[in-house]
């Protein structure tokens, strides 16, 4: 018990200490069994479990504090069934606990009251958001979360295309400086849109990752419908590079000259993942792939969003209302918003967060000159449309094309006079 290291020092080993014990006698006895045979503890129960648990925290006993908790995790339901407060669990013994709960075994939980999940899966967003992991950016043109490294394949449908060192036609996510993750968090649920299960599970499925066998593009689990592809080919007149896929309508090139730029196709199937591990990884890479495509199926409600495919005579509009005239604004911290948050004040801090972002978003688009504006109407008269409601709308963009970036790392600068090099060439 390092509690008490500081009243048996050297200087007061010798001194008389009272100890005044305010607990109940059966713990109280079962940790001085524990204290004398810690190899062989006595054993736990679900209605003694919480209060050997806090007692072991307030005594500073490590080790007896995790066999609590794996004791918890392994009989959470049976101690949840039991008419005990659970309010007096500190946050840092929710978040140890939130840890040894895969997010499948936390579905598995009964908890009929909600006295204790919904607080693991609020610890466990913790988590997801740390610094040192995955991290959520919302993009300056789009509007669609992203997580680190997504940039560097994935295309964004809006922006300007710039062509990089290698004379690749690349058009990358810039995040959006003004949106903050953890603000945008924090209004989400205090605007109880989305349950802490519900906002977990989306999360978890932009921050995680696999890579499709047929298209050979990186998707993010939130995506696993979305391998897209047009029914029927496209149609050329004699000697002209521009067409049309009659399926659809959208414009196609016979000699598309921005490579490696993926276009959209107006239906969508099942990526079909590639679940092959690295040789050197062994078996464990493989293993874990399997698991996040199990889980993901298995949870289909909660992780995967609707493709919704592009309209030719329909704009993409701006997603959750940004920027919408003649409508009431939606937060710019809560992207996937189903309802107008209730709070005046949420509202008041929300259009103030927009106007922030509509100038910044300004800003970046004007440091392209006239040829980026030019490039950025050529790549946007094929985009599909935004979804104005729901689980589409509510994550980003479902139309992102996925473009694999052969230079990762690139920052998207100032585009220049080569920004309009693939429209020129391309009309040429």
């Amino acid at each position: 018990m390092h509690y008490f290291a500081s009243y048996l020092a050297d200087d007061r080993r010798h001194e008389d200490v009272d100890i005044s014990v305010h607990c109940d006698v059966h713990i109280f006895e079962w940790l001085m069994e524990y204290i004398h045979q810690p190899s062989a503890p006595p054993l736990l129960d679900p209605s003694s479990v919480v209060s050997i648990l806090i007692s072991a925290d307030f005594l500073q006993m490590p080790d007896l504090v995790q066999l609590c908790l794996a004791y918890f995790k392994q009989n959470a339901s049976d101690v949840l069934r039991l008419p005990i407060d659970l309010s007096c669990l500190n946050d840092e013994l929710l978040g140890e606990l939130a840890k040894l709960f895969q997010p499948d075994e936390l579905e598995k939980v009964r908890d009929k009251k909600d006295k204790l999940v919904s607080r693991l899966y609020d610890a466990k967003i913790e988590a997801q958001l740390a610094p040192d992991t995955a991290v959520l950016h919302r993009c300056t043109y789009c509007h669609k979360l992203f997580a680190d490294g997504q940039r560097e394949w994935e295309t964004c449908p809006k922006a300007p295309v710039m062509i990089d060192f290698h004379g690749n036609a690349i058009a990358e996510h810039v995040a959006d400086r003004a949106w903050d993750m953890r603000r945008w968090v924090a209004a989400t649920r205090r605007a109880k849109q989305y349950s802490a299960r519900d906002l977990y599970w989306k999360i978890w499925s932009l921050v995680h990752f696999l890579t499709c066998s047929v298209c050979g593009q990186p998707f993010p689990l939130a995506e696993l419908e979305h391998c897209t592809y047009h029914p029927q080919q496209p149609t050329f007149a004699n000697g002209d590079n521009c067409g049309t896929h009659p399926c659809c309508g959208q414009p196609a090139l016979r000699f598309d000259l921005s490579a490696g730029r993926r276009r959209l196709g107006c239906c969508a199937k099942r990526h079909t993942p590639d679940l092959r591990g690295r040789l050197l990884a062994g078996g464990a890479e493989s293993c874990q792939r399997k698991w996040l495509l199990e889980t993901a199926l298995a949870h289909a409600d909660l992780v995967l969003t609707p493709f919704e495919p592009s309209s030719p005579g329909n704009p993409p509009a701006e997603q959750s209302g940004v920027g919408q005239s003649g409508a009431s604004s939606e937060s710019d911290e809560e992207p996937f918003a189903l309802k107008p948050p209730t709070e005046a004040s949420d509202a008041d801090s929300d259009s103030r967060v927009t106007s922030d972002d509509d100038s910044d978003a300004d800003s970046v688009s004007d440091s392209g000159g006239s040829s980026s504006a030019a490039a950025q109407s050529d790549d946007d008269s094929h985009e599909p449309a935004d979804t104005p409601g729901g689980a589409a709308a509510a994550f980003g963009s479902t139309d992102a094309p996925g473009l694999a970036n052969p230079t990762p790392g690139l920052a998207a600068g100032t585009p220049g006079s080569m920004a309009a090099l693939p429209s020129a060439l391309a009309a040429a």
